[in-house]
């Protein structure tokens, strides 16, 4: 579990940073929208896969 908290925050972080250096272009502000839309989708989703090897760990 701890294995995969650790990949999960390094996830997020390298999808803020990418954020962050999309934004400050404001050329690229509909690439930004599209970019987060799906890293909003991807972290929602690397949530339920925490919550499920989570619950995992702890029945196994």
């Amino acid at each position: 579990c701890g294995m995969f908290r650790t990949l999960v925050s390094t996830a997020v972080l390298q999808i803020v940073q990418m954020n962050i250096r999309v934004r400050n272009t404001h050329l690229f502000n509909w690439i930004n929208e599209w970019v987060s839309g799906i890293h909003f989708i991807i972290f929602v989703f690397l949530i339920i896969i925490k919550f499920y090897i989570c619950l995992l760990c702890k029945y196994v």
